[in-house]
């Protein structure tokens, strides 16, 4: 019998990682996806000084409870691809229609909960503060953004708020660059007044949260895509629970609720769509 290659995994081995990363994030890995598993646990394994991807496999399935390897693994195989202002439509929509309506539903408290679900390395919250700043600010609110994902290095470099100029190119406007951004070094970083309006939190979607609160705006975009059906419902079920009253959620551009069992109905705003908790009928009301 032959050996796999050094840079590959043996099927077993892509059969050990994919039920692992199912317990772990409720991520479901696809059979065309070897190619991802060999390409994030190689570059693993150069951190960690091992032969390829096979040998962490190996040393995954021989220290299985290892927190820092598990934690190491889990986050190489998880997707972090985000840039700023990300499908603009959306943006769009929050700025010209649903977020002041929502002021409007808030006047009373002068407060608006934001939550940024699976923020990766924090352009969504930060796209969603500059835009507050810009075009809220005279309105007198106080705007609360928390932004979680699984992936601590991820987080790790959103709470730095640091990107390089490749970064600042993909869809940042040149307005915000300037008001918002000063150079550091090869770096640009995101001003002070800006980062402190986002809250950067741990948190994995497919296992019971902390307490967080409701918001009246959830913004759970391009991760659904990743978990099984019922992992889908079940998430949503929860996030429709923590949306204050008058609250929506929005979801990415190629993800909607068709197929699962949730209390959440859709309208559109423009060409995006938005989501809210569906409204209850009392019994023989016609």
């Amino acid at each position: 019998m032959t050996a796999e290659p050094i840079g590959s995994v043996s099927p077993a081995s892509f059969e050990f990682i994919r039920r692992f990363l199912r317990q772990q994030t409720a991520i479901e890995l696809t059979d065309d996806k070897v190619y991802l598993v060999n390409s994030r646990l190689g570059e693993l394994a150069r951190e960690l000084k091992l032969s390829g991807p096979e040998q962490v496999a190996q040393e995954l399935q021989r220290r299985p409870h290892e927190p820092d390897l598990c934690r190491r693994v889990a986050e190489s195989l998880t997707t972090n691809e985000t840039f700023f202002f990300r499908d603009n439509h959306p943006f769009t929509a929050l700025r010209e229609e649903i977020l002041p309506k929502l002021l409007d539903a808030n006047n009373m408290t002068r407060c608006v909960r934001i939550w940024c679900a699976a923020c990766s390395t924090g352009q969504e919250p930060y796209s969603l503060a500059m835009m507050l700043t810009e075009h809220f600010s005279s309105k007198q609110f106080r705007f609360e953004i928390l932004a979680t994902d699984i992936d601590t290095t991820a987080l790790t470099r959103a709470s730095e708020g640091s990107y390089k100029q490749h970064e600042m190119s993909r869809g940042l406007p040149a307005i915000y660059l300037a008001k918002y951004f000063h150079r550091k070094g090869a770096l640009w970083e995101v001003a002070p007044a800006i980062k402190k309006m986002i809250r950067f939190q741990q948190l994995n979607l497919a296992v019971p949260w902390p307490s967080v609160g409701r918001f009246e705006l959830i913004l759970l975009r391009n991760v659904l895509i990743y978990f099984s059906t019922q992992t889908k419902a079940d998430i949503l079920v929860r996030m429709s629970s923590l949306l204050a009253p008058h609250g929506v959620l929005l979801l990415g551009a190629g993800e909607s609720t068709v197929g699962l069992q949730t209390p959440l109905e859709r309208f559109s705003v423009g060409a995006t769509s938005v989501y809210r908790r569906a409204v209850q009928v009392p019994a023989g009301t016609t």
